[in-house]
Formats: structure tokens, sequence, C-alpha cells
């Protein structure tokens, strides 16, 4: 039989088939809430898996999230991928980690676990937010096998640095994911009235729905968003301010770097639960941190805060491969220039993807 890790190797490599092996997959609901279930082809599965999604409108119906969902499930791993409806609105919320809690205790009920089973958390890009959230609740700790960080942050201003550049300085990172941030600060956004939030969310929506599916536009450094920008901007009949303020979202006006410290900083502290190093002391579960070394949105020095604010006695191991960008593998043009370091790559590679088949079935 061919162990899980190859398996995983086989999908993640550039070889596999964009589409994600041919998995059972349904849909769930509880309480109103909405999931994608997946389970191996046949036979029961050894493990299982939480997804804590990232902030992304088509939430457990984006490719990448569905593809790296089947590609756990055929490893033999049962798989919940939790739509988040603040997540999909591109809020990062305390109620959003609610969310994922609860879609994690549905999880362990399911009856076609094994015994005994303790999923694992999964947590791509802002995702580990609330997989590190479980990893110190009381309520959770002791039924997680283990948390796999990808992309993580651990700095909150670094997050901010990353996602909304101060202005003059040369950012290396993906231009169009300003939004997720101005959207989940826009209450607290300094001269931002009440009456202009509803209009500037659906108008950054839109904006996202439009720029995201395409890969050229996610340079960094392009300016090739902006007419797209402009063109919202136009069609929605935005408010001068509030277009000013919308056009600072999607980095063609200067000045939002400013506008989103002063909101995640603003007196009261209404945004600290985005800091996830003062729950870190909590944490019980095993943390796994994997990193893009190119990572064009987290610099991945943030692995090493992470894991150093962990409390003696807790498992961890940290990765940094050159084959993630952030959430995404790397494409082959960029693994050509990875050659002179392939066998360390390989090295590493391998030893994230034994973490990923074993701690799943712990």
């Amino acid at each position: 039989m061919i162990p899980r890790w190859v398996r995983l190797a086989y999908w993640f490599s550039p070889l596999g088939p964009k589409a994600g092996p041919a998995v059972r997959r349904e849909e769930i609901e509880w309480e109103g809430r909405r999931s994608l279930f997946y389970l191996p082809r046949s036979g029961r599965p050894v493990g299982a898996w939480l997804i804590s999604p990232g902030a992304h409108p088509q939430g457990p119906d984006d490719p990448r999230l569905d593809r790296l969902a089947r590609i756990l499930a055929d490893a033999g791993f049962a798989v919940l991928s939790p739509a988040v409806p603040d997540l999909m609105d591109l809020r990062l919320t305390r109620r959003a980690i609610e969310e994922v809690e609860a879609a994690f205790h549905q999880l362990c009920r399911r009856k076609e676990l094994p015994p005994g089973c303790r999923p694992a958390v999964l947590g791509p890009c802002v995702g580990s937010l609330a997989a590190l959230y479980l990893a110190a609740s009381d309520r959770c700790s002791r039924s997680i096998s283990a948390v796999v960080t990808m992309g993580a942050y651990a700095d909150p201003g670094v997050l901010l640095d990353a996602l909304v550049p101060p202005d003059g300085v040369p950012s290396r990172a993906d231009p169009l994911n300003r939004p997720v941030l101005f959207v989940t600060l826009l209450d607290h956004l300094p001269g931002v009235p009440p009456r202009d939030r509803a209009p500037l969310t659906e108008a950054w929506r839109d904006y996202v729905r439009l720029t995201w599916p395409h890969a050229h536009l996610k340079t960094p450094g392009s300016v090739a968003h902006h007419p797209i920008a402009r063109a919202v901007a136009t069609r929605l009949g935005l408010p001068s301010e509030a277009e000013r303020v919308f056009l600072m979202g999607c980095g063609v006006l200067p000045g939002g770097h400013d506008l989103c410290r002063a909101a995640l900083f603003a007196p009261g502290a209404p945004y600290a639960y985005l800091d996830p190093r003062p729950i870190l002391a909590s944490v019980a579960a095993p943390v796994y941190a994997v990193h893009g070394r190119g990572d064009v949105v987290i610099p991945f020095e943030q692995l090493r805060v992470l894991a150093d604010g962990l409390p003696e006695g807790v498992r961890r191991a940290t990765y940094v491969t050159g084959f993630l960008r952030h959430s995404d593998l790397v494409g082959a043009r960029t693994l050509l220039g990875m050659l002179p370091a392939l066998l360390s790559e390989i090295r590493t590679g391998r030893s994230v993807l034994r973490t990923l088949a074993q701690v799943g079935n712990a």
C-alpha cells in the first residue's frame, strides 16, 4: 500500500492534476451553518482534519480549498471545510473564530470518524488565527491532535504592513489583499460615517470578485488593478469621500496604511483579538508551522515569532520551504529556479508531508 505521505506528495507536486483526486463529498448543514464534508473513496477514514479557512468570498467552494480537502481525503482522512459567513464577507471577526470552533465540535461528533479520533486543524493564511484560538481553548485543546499553520502571521502590525504597506515603501506583497483589512476595520476607520459602511463593503467585495481570480493582477508593485477599482467606484456611484476611502483600500490612492493603523490600534483595543501572541502561552496542542520562503503576503520570519511564543513543553516544529508562495504551491517555472537547493527542499517537503500524514490520525 502506498504510504499516505507519498500520496500527498504526488497531489501536492506539479504532477498532480489541478482538479484534485476523486473522493466522496457532501454538503452538510447544522444550526444554519454550511460545511463541505469529505471522505476517502472507500473504507473508514484513519483520522480527521478541520480546515480553518482564510478570508475568501467563495468559502469552501474556493477551488484551492476544495483541492486541499480532496487531497487530504484521498490520503485517508475525513475533512470538514466550513463556510464561515464573516470570512466570506472578508471580515476577520471574533464571531468567525467562534464559528470555526463550532465547526470543530461538529466534526468531532461525526459518526464516520474512528473511535477516539482527535482531529487536527489546518489553518492557511489568516485561518491560522482561529486554529491557534482552538489550540488555546479549554473547550478544544484536549480534543485536537495538532495544529498546522501555513503562511501564518503572529504580529498584527506585520499583517498591516504586509496587506497595506506604508506610503512610499516598496512592497513585495500581492497588491489585491488590502480590502480584507479595510473591511475588517471598517467600523473604526477614522472619518468613515456609518452610512458609508455598507456601500464601501459592497464595493470592495465587487472589486475582489473581479480581481482575485486573475493571477496577473497579483504581481507585487503592479498597478494593473487600478482601472478595475476606478470602474467599480464609478459604476456604484460612491460619494466622493467614500470613493476616496475605497480607492485607498484598493491601493489606488495613498493614505491607507495610516488609516488602517489608527483603526487597528484604536483606544479600547477593539481589534485586540487579531493579535494571537497573548494566547500562545495557553496553547496546549502541538503546533507545526509551515511558511513559504518567498511568501508574497506574510514574511516567513513570522514563523519564528509564533513558535517562540508557545509554552515550554508544547511540541512544535517550523518548516520554511520554497515550494509555497503563500497558500499556493509554486509553479513549474519557479520550481526550476529552485534546482540548486532542490535536495534541501525535498527534505523539508518530505517532513511537512509526513507531518500532515501523521497528525490527522493521532
